[in-house]
C-alpha cells in the first residue's frame, strides 16, 4: 500500500511539475505581449494562456479553470497585473503575474479583441458592435462607451499616453480620443476602405492602419487625413502593426508575413522570404526592446527576431537566451531541507531567491493531495522562510514543493506526534 502511495505520489509529483515547462501546444495563438526583457504571456484559442520568463525557451500553460473561450488580447500594467479579454465578453484580470487568474464582471457579452491599460486606474477594451468598455479602477468594474453611427467590429487599440488614444475597426473605422477614451470622434474617411485590424500611434500626429488586402494608411496630422501606402506589400490580410521607435515597424499576417519600415511605415519590405512558404498565419509581434521581438500565429508558431526585426527564426536563439538569464539562473535558487525534521508541530522552511520573483510553496501529503499553501506572493531577491504548523494534521510523510518563475522543487519531511 506505501509504495503505491509513493507511486501515485511521485506520479503526480512529475505531472505537477511538467506543467511549468511545458512546450507551446499546436493551437492557434492570438496575441503576445512582451512584458520585460524575459516574460510574455501569449494568449490564443480555447482559453489558452501561456508564459515565459527566458525569452521564450520554455513556456508555462496557465490553468485557468474552465475558461474555453478565445482569448484575442492582452496588456499589463506592471509585471504583476495583467489583463487578457476575449469572447462572450469575457475579461480576466491577474494580480499576482499571471499565476492566478480572476474573471471580472464586463457586463456585455460582446467578444472583446483588444485591451489597453491607459494608467495606473483606467483600462479600456474594445469588442464588436462598436462597444468601447471603460474601467477606471484597475479592470475592477467596466461601463460602455457609446460611439454614434459605429456598429462595425473595433479590433484595436493603441494609446499615445493617458489621454490620447485610437482604435482601428472593420469598415474602415478609426476613432480617436483625447480624454482617455471617455468620447470619441470618428476619423473614418470616404476616401479610405476595407477592414482594420490594427493601429500603431507614433506620436499625436504620427499614426498608421494596416488591415486586410494589404492595405496600410499613414497619417501625419492626428488622422483627420490619410495616405495609401501603395505597392508595398502583397495584398494579404495584415494582422497587427507595431513601431519600435519613431522610424522602425512591423507588420504580420498571412502567408507568414513579415514586413519591416524603416521610414515610419511609408514603405516597407519583407524581411522574412526565408519562411514564406510556409504560409502561416502570423497574428500578433511584440517587442521587449529596439532589438528583441516575438511574433506568434496559427498552430503554436513563434518567430524571434534579436536585430530588429531584420531577421526572423523559429526557435529562439540559445545564446541569446543563456545571456539574458546568466544572472538569474533557476538554479541557483536553493530550497533547504525543513528544520527541525522530523518535526512536531512546527517546522522552518527556508530558501533563497537569485531573483524577483511570484513564489508559491505548497505541502503535499502522501496521495499528492494539496493540505497548505504557506505563501503565494511576490518576493524580492535574498533569503526567506516560512513556518509549517501541522497541529491539525496526522503523523506521516509530507511534501513541500516551491514554484518561483520556471522552477519547481520538492523535498520530504517527517511529522511525528
Amino acid at each position: 500500500m506505501k509504495s503505491k502511495s509513493l507511486f501515485r505520489f511521485f506520479s503526480f509529483i512529475y505531472i505537477f511539475c511538467t506543467v511549468f515547462t511545458y512546450a507551446q501546444p499546436y493551437v492557434n495563438q492570438l496575441s503576445i505581449n512582451i512584458i520585460s526583457n524575459q516574460n510574455a504571456i501569449v494568449v490564443g484559442e480555447n482559453g489558452l494562456i501561456m508564459q515565459t520568463f527566458d525569452r521564450g525557451n520554455t513556456w508555462i500553460k496557465r490553468n485557468v479553470g474552465n475558461i474555453t473561450e478565445h482569448l484575442y488580447g492582452n496588456d499589463n500594467l506592471d509585471e504583476n497585473i495583467i489583463f487578457v479579454v476575449g469572447e462572450n465578453g469575457l475579461i480576466l484580470k491577474s494580480t499576482d503575474s499571471g499565476i492566478n487568474w480572476e474573471v471580472k464582471p464586463s457586463n456585455t457579452t460582446a467578444n472583446f479583441y483588444d485591451v489597453e491599460v491607459i494608467s495606473q486606474n483606467n483600462v479600456i477594451a474594445c469588442s464588436d458592435s462598436g462597444q468601447i468598455s471603460l474601467s477606471t479602477d484597475v479592470g475592477e468594474t467596466w461601463v460602455s462607451i457609446i460611439v454614434g453611427g459605429v456598429q462595425s467590429r473595433l479590433t484595436d487599440v493603441d494609446f499615445l499616453n493617458e489621454n490620447i488614444g485610437f482604435i482601428s475597426g472593420y469598415n474602415r473605422i478609426v476613432l480617436r480620443t483625447e480624454d482617455g477614451g471617455f468620447s470619441w470622434s470618428s476619423l473614418s474617411s470616404h476616401e479610405m476602405s476595407g477592414d482594420f485590424n490594427s493601429v500603431a500611434v507614433k506620436s499625436e500626429f504620427d499614426i498608421t492602419l494596416a488591415g486586410n488586402q494589404g492595405k496600410i494608411y499613414n497619417s501625419t496630422d492626428g488622422g483627420f487625413t490619410w495616405t495609401l501606402v501603395e505597392n508595398s506589400v502583397p495584398p494579404v490580410n495584415i494582422n497587427d502593426i507595431i513601431y519600435i521607435n519613431s522610424t522602425d515597424g512591423i507588420i504580420v499576417g498571412e502567408n507568414s508575413l513579415i514586413y519591416k519600415t524603416t521610414d515610419g511605415g511609408f514603405s516597407w519590405y519583407n524581411v522574412n522570404e526565408k519562411h514564406a512558404l510556409s504560409a502561416i498565419v502570423l497574428n500578433s509581434v511584440s517587442f521587449s526592446s529596439s532589438t528583441d521581438g516575438i511574433a506568434v500565429g496559427e498552430n503554436g508558431t513563434e518567430m524571434y527576431s534579436y536585430d530588429g526585426g531584420q531577421t526572423w527564426s523559429e526557435t529562439p536563439d540559445p545564446k541569446k537566451i543563456i545571456a539574458s538569464i546568466d544572472a538569474v539562473d533557476p538554479d541557483n535558487i536553493k530550497l533547504n531541507q525543513n528544520f527541525p525534521n522530523p518535526f512536531n508541530p512546527s517546522t522552518k522552511i527556508s530558501y533563497e531567491l537569485p531573483f524577483n520573483s511570484y513564489v508559491s510553496i505548497k505541502i503535499y501529503d502522501m496521495l499528492g493531495k494539496q493540505v497548505r499553501t504557506l505563501t503565494n506572493t511576490y518576493q524580492n531577491a535574498g533569503i526567506h522562510s516560512v513556518t509549517f504548523d501541522a497541529s491539525n494534521l496526522s503523523s506521516g510523510i509530507y511534501f513541500y514543493s516551491i514554484n518561483a518563475g520556471n522552477y519547481v522543487k520538492t523535498m520530504k519531511m517527517i511529522l511525528t506526534k
